[in-house]
């Protein structure tokens, strides 16, 4: 609908042109002759060295003469130039709207405007993936075909999408993960997300706090491979571990084409690009001098090289094996704090989700902090009851209020084995508690005090996160959101083994120290030893009363994740949506700070003025911050797996529709006069032209203001499966997942092997050099396990370490936490993987490495992104053209054969060659090389996370289950919990201000959590599941006010935004269901690329806090996220299984995209949970965040005007979103009918696979 509507109304336009410049034709004919004067037999034009000159022939006698120009002629010349500005203004006015929809110049629309994607909904019989590279979703329906479950898939999804999307994934990083199993209908959370090195310190970053951001410095220990490992060994299996590497090493090897969206990305990072050598190598064209463009062809042979060993030796190969040492060598070249025992001592964290239950009986299955699941439950508990409101402004406003004081909780939160959480949990659970949060909402009044909604800031951002949503035909779930950090991680590829590393140490908050929105650094995400930052991330699996998989989401983004994944879950939940519409419907975010609203563009005018009118600071956002993938099941059991259009993933046999117009005239004119009288008559006609065709235009369709009819879904197909799906990030990701499954892997096998081939395929948002957080529901024992592979601080980390030069826990080694990736996957595969070998997992990860991946458009516009990243850096080893001297572009063939060779080691070594083995000094050595800290022994000493996922039962049946903090599981489960019988309400504006506020409120409660191993979150976890606690949010909530002070929704700042994460969702035949978001952080994670293995590192040391380092916004850091020792920084992942009242799992979810995760997948799971809206619909659904700060509510094109006004009206400032803002959920949703549906977002679009 949405392309014929594009393509008549560039007919309109040119016909209108076409049928205008003959009536000037014949007007200045027909003048001509009425006056004509005697002419010459015969005119031409010739250029000359200054004008284009008349030249006229004409015979005297036998003798033949030039005339010199006249005035005439000079006319002619004029004439020809208003004819070609006339040519230019008509082409710009047919072809550059259609590409800037957003433009925060242009009003938002009246009405409802047609779903802006032409992305559609996989519909899959079987299995079904969401990934976001290329062939990444396809890679893991073939792992589900030969055998593998959602795990396997998920992995070999996650593998590709690192390669694929390496500035946003990777093995260099890590991810958290939400796994359903069908039988247990239980959901296990990982997480594997990068932990600092031991020897971080909560200082370290105090002096300087960019060394969080770039170089090894600010690489934590990733844990994308010891989480793939660990959910192989525990859920998968059903393929050979080696099967689920191939497909990523043979991308790797055979190169990829440059997406689009790898191309900004590397334009947006070219200095560091070029800065690194081993980034240049791969991304940089030195002919040309250039990052490459789309087309060009990107190979990452040294991780093609390093996946082969890790396919054959298992993740050992990196952190304890033959890799380590090449791994540390690069390290320590970049001055990385990892060291061998950080390497050795990683562990992925595995436990059961922490499930919260809605009044719709829903339940939200999410992972504990560092994940930000409990921040989704949160918000979402604020707005059940809440939503719909009366008329989509309210829905607006209400929204943003949950969103604020989910993110003031937010605040609060840190890793959870570090910091205290289990207030937040208390706080969630309670139904007293959240009476009060929205008995604080008003309809008609917004505080703009961070206070208000308890904040105690820092928020993490995650921005090169992925996400990743399988499910298989036994209905596992898988939903992994994987990051780098921010794009290309640290700016550091491992020369030795191609991993691109992440800088996950900026994701924790160092004293003093405040971040790029001004807020201060949060205590509970300081850095310890250890520590994973916090992260928002929550992959997310929503399941009904009996706890059957209604929804498998994830988002990806940076800090909006959370908001994002809120928003669709509360449009799906109760607004009857399809996963479509939840998706592809303009968002509206508020992060508490800044303290205003951002909206994408289509949010309805109405809505828009009803926020200002209630107090909000509105802002429409020109770009995307978060996309959300998921998939569920329709009423006929189709699986429904749909990718996000904010940053399109991909399926197997997605739909790519492209239309062009082309625009050329060709003028012959035989002039007949010589007065300048007709030429001004022709002048003011050819004005007159331009203003009908410029109104013409603008009547055919207004993108300058909200809709206020829905927008058209989007050509991205939903997969509809009988027995299994796998939802990814990388093109061919999702079918090796599949693969896995059909070859007697299951769901964690299935989500290994996808991950392992996102991180290679997605090397931008994920990889082994990061980490991950992953919920694994067991549909057997009805169970859920997270799995934290989170990153953690290393041993000598030090909250201050960033204090002089806060951009080193950006880029370079420092920023590097330890990764968690490949421990995770292998604890994950030894406890519930194993129906395939664990090579066989890798194999096709090594296959992509070796072979060559295409760069895909996000791909190439995360590597253009990252330019100054990767030329600086050993990423150009990955991302740089050779032959044409530039950086790559979409259609580029990329290969890592080291990475493919480290690979294989793991492959054959297990975990251990990473972490105590044949690489786990080498990769000590690189990263210390390079001025971080990690040492050998920080690998060595990194664990992974097993736990049982908190539950969260809502009012319809549907239980949650995700993780305890470090990531955000709790925060989707605050934000369903929220709005769990508050939504749907009578009309849109009231829907939208009570989920805003639900998202406020949620975040408001993020801002306290922390790695819940040292921060104690078990307060928002006894708040999400206390009925009382969250009638009380309830009650906060106003549909006629909004506050916009922070501590109104119980903000204490920080949080951390994932901006590189990915998310995987896996759901297999067996009804068991892996949700895993993987992140190196930033795209392209810290930069640094391990020379000795290939790994691209994350920055998830950026995801602490650091005193002192306020962020954008001015606002302080958050003390539960300050880095410590072995902390996992706070994360807005929360891969999040939901299951229904039977155990089945309905949705695997999770999102990439940052911050916003957590919003994005509360969007989607709302909408398929409450809404009846298919997964395509909810994931398509434009969206409104309120991440609390900014004060305002993001929203993206197509919220309907009146909700926009309603939301103003309330008091929210509102702001339409541009694309790049978005948050990506995918995921996997079974239908009441039993049919599995896998969706990506085509905001990150992902792939999607099954059968």
């Amino acid at each position: 609908m949405l392309v014929t509507f594009r393509l008549v109304r560039v007919g309109l336009v040119i016909l209108t042109a076409v049928v205008l410049f003959l009536v000037v034709y014949y007007l200045q004919e027909s003048l001509e002759y009425n006056s004509a004067t005697r002419i010459s037999d015969q005119e031409f034009w010739f250029p000359s060295s200054s004008i284009l000159r008349a030249v006229s022939f004409s015979e005297v006698g036998n003798t033949s003469y030039v005339e010199p120009p006249t005035q005439f002629q000079l006319k002619r010349c004029l004439y020809l130039v208003v004819l070609i500005i006339l040519t230019a203004i008509v082409s710009f006015l047919v072809l550059y709207p259609e590409s800037h929809a957003t433009d925060h110049k242009i009003d938002d629309p009246d009405f409802q405007v047609p779903l802006q994607s032409n992305i559609p909904a996989g519909l899959y019989n079987e299995v079904g993936i969401v990934s976001n590279g290329g062939p990444c979703s396809q890679i893991g329906v073939d792992v589900m075909s030969k055998g593998g479950n959602a795990v396997d898939a998920a992995i070999a999804t996650m593998l590709c999408d690192g390669v694929l999307c390496p500035e946003y994934l990777g093995i260099g990083g890590g991810f958290l993960m939400s796994i359903y199993n069908a039988t247990t209908k239980k959901v296990i959370t990982i997480n594997a997300r990068e932990t600092a090195p031991a020897a971080a310190s909560t200082s370290m970053f105090v002096e300087n706090p960019d060394k969080s951001i770039y170089g090894g410095l600010a690489i934590a220990v990733p844990g994308a491979l010891k989480g793939y490992s660990a959910i192989y060994n525990l859920y998968g299996g059903g393929v050979p571990w080696e099967s689920l590497f191939e497909p990523a090493i043979q991308l790797c090897e055979k190169g990829m084409d440059i997406s689009k969206r790898l191309e900004t990305n590397m334009k947006n990072n070219q200095d560091m690009i070029e800065n690194d050598p081993s980034l240049r190598e791969s991304f940089y064209d030195e002919e040309s001098s250039r990052v490459k463009t789309r087309g060009e062809i990107y190979k990452l042979p040294k991780l093609a090289e390093t996946l082969r060993i890790i396919a054959k030796e298992g993740v050992d190969a990196i952190y304890n094996g033959s890799l380590t040492s090449k791994v540390l060598e690069d390290l320590k070249k970049v001055k990385s704090l990892i060291t061998k025992e950080d390497l050795a001592n990683y562990d992925v964290e595995i436990e059961e989700s922490f499930p919260v239950k809605l009044k719709s009986g829903h339940i939200i299955h999410t992972g504990p902090p560092p994940s930000s699941g409990i921040i989704l439950a949160y918000i979402l508990r604020v707005l059940d009851g809440m939503l719909p409101a009366p008329n989509a402004g309210l829905d607006a406003h209400r929204l943003v209020e949950a969103f604020k004081f989910g993110y003031g909780e937010r605040t609060h939160l840190g890793d959870h084995t570090f910091v205290d959480v289990s207030q937040i949990y208390d706080k969630v659970k309670s139904d007293c508690y959240m009476d009060s949060i929205r008995g604080r909402i008003s309809d008609t009044f917004t505080s703009s005090d961070p206070k208000y909604y308890g904040a105690d800031f820092h928020m993490p951002e995650n921005h090169g996160t992925a996400n990743i949503v399988v499910t298989d035909s036994a209905g596992n779930t898988v939903v992994c959101t994987s990051t780098l950090n921010t794009f290309f991680g640290c700016g550091f590829m491992s020369p030795s083994t191609g991993i691109i590393f992440n800088n996950q140490m900026n994701d924790f908050s160092s004293p003093e120290v405040i971040n790029n929105y001004g807020i201060p650094s949060s205590p509970a995400n300081f850095i310890e030893p250890g520590k994973r930052p916090m992260s928002s991330m929550c992959p997310t699996i929503i399941t009904d009363k009996n706890g059957d998989l209604v929804l498998a989401i994830g988002g990806a983004g940076g800090s909006k994740i959370t908001l994002t994944i809120a928003y669709v879950l509360a449009l799906k939940l109760w607004y009857g949506m399809s996963l479509k519409e939840v998706i592809d419907k303009p968002r509206i975010y508020h992060q508490l700070v800044p303290m205003e609203v951002l909206y994408e563009y289509g949010t309805p005018k109405d809505v828009v003025q009803k926020l200002k009118d209630i107090g909000h600071l509105v802002t429409r956002l020109n770009n995307a911050v978060s996309a959300a993938t998921a998939i569920g099941k329709s009423a006929s059991g189709m699986i429904v797996a749909m990718p996000d259009f904010r940053r399109p993933g991909n399926s197997c046999g997605y739909i790519h529709i492209v239309h062009t117009t082309l625009l050329h005239i060709f003028t012959r004119m035989y002039f007949r006069i010589k007065s300048i009288k007709l030429f001004l008559i022709q002048s003011v006609v050819m004005f007159c032209i331009i203003a009908i065709l410029s109104y013409r235009y603008l009547t055919l369709i207004d993108v300058s203001i909200d809709p206020m009819t829905p927008l058209p879904l989007s050509a991205i197909p939903m997969g509809q499966y009988n027995n299994a799906a796998v939802v990814s990030n990388g093109e061919p990701c999702a079918k090796i997942g599949t693969d896995i499954l059909k070859n007697g892997g299951n769901s964690v096998d299935a989500a290994i092997a996808t991950l392992l081939c996102d991180s290679v395929v997605c090397p931008d948002l994920t990889g082994i050099g990061g980490g991950f957080l992953m919920t694994i529901y067991n549909r057997t024992t009805n169970t859920s396990l997270f799995i934290n592979a989170r990153e953690t601080a290393p041993a000598t980390a030090k909250y201050t370490m960033y204090d002089k030069d806060p951009s080193k826990s950006l880029t370079g080694a420092l920023a590097i936490a330890v990764p968690g990736m490949i421990r995770g996957i292998w604890v994950s595969y030894n406890l519930y993987g194993g129906g395939v070998s664990w090579a066989s997992l890798i194999k096709p990860t090594i296959q992509l490495c070796e072979e060559g991946i295409v760069v895909s458009k996000r791909l190439g516009a995360n590597i253009n992104a990252a330019r100054d990243l990767i030329l600086k850096t050993g990423l150009k080893n990955y991302f740089f053209n050779n032959k044409t001297g530039h950086l790559m572009k979409p259609g580029d063939i990329y290969t890592m054969p080291i990475l493919g060779q480290t690979l294989r080691v793991i492959a054959n070594e297990g975990a251990n060659a990473i972490y105590a083995g044949s690489l786990t000094q080498k990769l000590a050595n690189d990263i210390q090389s390079a001025g971080g800290i990690i040492t050998k022994k920080d690998f060595t000493d990194y664990s992974v996370l097993v736990e049982e996922s908190f539950e969260i039962s809502l009012k319809n049946g549907y239980k949650l289950y995700s993780g305890l903090p470090s990531g955000s599981g709790i925060i989707l489960a605050y934000i369903l919990r929220t709005l769990d019988g508050q939504l749907p309400t009578s009309n849109a504006d009231l829907d939208a201000v009570r989920l805003v506020e639900a998202f406020k409120f949620a975040y408001g409660e993020r801002t306290h959590l922390g790695d819940h191993m040292f921060v104690d979150t078990s307060e928002i976890l006894k708040k999400v599941t206390s009925d009382m606690y969250m009638n009380s949010v309830q009650n906060n909530i106003s549909d006629e006010y909004t506050s916009t002070d922070p501590k109104f929704y119980g903000a204490d700042f920080s949080w951390t935004g994932d901006h590189g994460t990915e998310n995987v969702a896996v759901l297999d035949s067996f009804g068991n269901a892996v949700a895993v978001t993987s992140s190196i952080n930033t795209a392209f994670g810290s930069g640094f690329l391990s020379e000795s293995t290939g790994i691209i590192f994350n920055n998830e040391m950026n995801d602490f806090s650091t005193p002192g380092s306020t962020n954008f916004y001015g606002i302080p850091p958050s003390l539960s996220n300050l880095i410590q020792p072995f902390k996992r920084p706070m994360s807005s992942m929360c891969p999040t299984v939901i299951t229904d009242s039977k155990g089945d799992v309905v949705l695997v979810i999770g999102g990439a995209g940052g911050s916003k995760i957590p919003l994005a997948t509360a969007y989607v799971s709302a909408l398929v949970l409450w809404y009846n809206k298919t997964l395509k619909e909810a994931i398509e659904e434009p969206r409104l965040y309120h991440q609390l700060i900014p004060m305002q509510v993001d929203y993206e094109y197509g919220v309907l005007k009146p909700v926009v006004e309603k939301l103003k009206d309330v008091g929210h400032k509102v702001r339409r979103m541009m694309k790049k803002d978005k948050s990506a959920v995918t995921g996997i949703f079974k239908t009441p009918e039993g049919i599995i549906t896998a969706m990506t977002d085509f905001r990150q679009q992902g792939n999607i696979s099954g059968y």
